[in-house]
């Protein structure tokens, strides 16, 4: 378990934020979230 899925968008998020490209970070948002929730899940599953 680990939270490589989240860390992988997080980054896209930063680097295109960086470049200013503001809207290709954006468009992460959705996939950012569900990374967050899958992790959240396998977290309180594996208690």
């Amino acid at each position: 378990m680990g939270g490589n899925a989240l860390r992988s968008v997080a980054w896209a998020m930063e680097q295109a934020g960086k470049a200013g490209n503001l809207d290709a970070a954006r468009a992460r948002i959705t996939d950012l979230d569900a990374q967050f929730d899958a992790l959240k899940e396998a977290l309180k599953n594996d208690r």
